[in-house]
């Protein structure tokens, strides 16, 4: 058998190398993580801003029309647009 420090000296740079392989391993492993958490983040706030937009398009659709109907109403009603009407309806008229 060899002399004691020489199998020391291995026993140890073995327990190094084991160790550096485990933290690389840990490293690759919570990089890996904190790239899906970070993706999944951006993605769900993509998809709640793209909703949001959606939803914003639709209440103006809904509010288009119904200013369309009023109008419409308003017209059937006096078949004039009175002052107040044109105002309130802006540059349509």
């Amino acid at each position: 058998m060899m002399d004691r420090d020489l199998m020391m000296n291995l026993v140890a740079q073995s327990s190094d190398n084991h160790m550096r392989f485990i933290d690389a391993r840990e490293d690759l492993l919570m990089t890996r993580a904190n790239n899906w958490r970070d993706d999944l983040v951006q993605g769900t706030n993509d998809n709640e801003v793209k909703r949001n937009r959606d939803r914003v398009l639709v209440i103006y659709y809904f509010i288009d029309n119904q200013r369309e109907e009023w109008a419409d109403m308003q017209m059937s009603m006096t078949e004039t647009v009175d002052p107040e009407t044109a105002a309130l309806l802006g540059e349509d008229f």
